[in-house]
């Protein structure tokens, strides 16, 4: 797979926890001040596929980059 398609997966992943996540807050509406180690451990887990969508994304990019000069190798 594709840094791209990776990246892709990811933040499908990604919106689809944050629209149950916004589900249940809009259904427990007076306790929305409070999280609960659920809800922690889903914004924990956005935060971690977030991270791995910046992560492919830059190697996506990286590899579009073009050898300039000679004594360029990176």
């Amino acid at each position: 797979m594709s840094a791209e398609q990776q990246a892709l997966q990811h933040l499908n992943e990604i919106f689809k926890d944050i629209k149950e996540t916004l589900q249940e807050v809009q259904k427990n509406k007076r306790d929305a001040r409070q999280l609960t180690e659920q809800e922690e451990a889903v914004l924990k887990n956005i935060v971690g596929k977030i991270k791995q969508v910046r992560s492919n994304l830059n190697d996506y990019l990286k590899s579009f980059r073009v050898q300039t000069r000679l004594d360029e190798f990176n």
